[in-house]
């Protein structure tokens, strides 16, 4: 709070209160187990290769652990999961998240493990959640489903990658519907908001 000049008094223990239920939902979750970690907050890349191009993915893990005779990389999630329903449902729902490259962390964790039996996965710290939402997505590299989520990762990445080179990333300075003419409601959290023409109505519309 203090690097980002929030002074607001009290502000520092009502986040630490919310942490705190966080992280016991995470132990409720673990079962109070003794984990086998092997790494916290670990930096990795995995090499993708679709179409005869490589991209190179970065990322940075949460948890590294033992799990069963294979690595289990987890990354911690502090809002309401985004797989609900039945199992089958929530199967579904992560399937279609991958396909639109919006969760990709759990299939880049289970591949850069490089071995048989990794799973990567979300773990939603939610103590409030829906009943029906699934605090754990799991994504095991030797699942059945697996190969179609892979070809589905690798079109992702290829496609994202493909964006990044040719300069599409322009900001959404409206909300996704398009007959509503409201702004982005992610420009609220944006850094450099101050310095944007978010507020010009005639602009958002063309």
């Amino acid at each position: 709070l203090a690097e980002e000049g929030v002074g607001y008094d009290g502000l520092a223990r009502v986040l630490a209160e919310r942490a705190v239920a966080c992280v016991a939902h995470g132990r409720e979750l673990l079962d109070g187990r003794a984990l086998a970690v092997l790494g916290a907050e670990v930096e990795g890349a995995l090499r993708v290769v679709r179409d005869g191009r490589a991209f190179d993915v970065a990322f940075r893990a949460d948890l590294v652990e033992r799990a069963g005779g294979g690595l289990r990389i987890t990354d911690f999630k502090t809002g309401a999961s985004f797989a609900r329903g039945t199992p089958k449902t929530q199967a579904k729902r992560f399937a279609e998240h991958v396909a639109r490259g919006t969760k990709l962390q759990a299939v880049a964790y289970a591949l850069a493990a490089g071995e048989p039996g990794a799973v990567g996965r979300y773990l939603h710290l939610a103590p409030d959640a829906a009943e029906d939402a699934a605090p754990i997505v799991d994504f095991a590299r030797d699942a059945a489903d697996a190969e179609a989520r892979v070809a589905d990762f690798e079109r992702a990445v290829a496609t994202l990658a493909q964006a990044w080179e040719d300069g599409v990333f322009a900001p959404r300075l409206s909300q996704p519907a398009l007959d509503v003419d409201e702004p982005n409601r992610a420009c609220r959290t944006c850094t450099v908001s101050d310095a944007c023409v978010r507020g010009d109505a005639g602009l958002r519309q063309r």
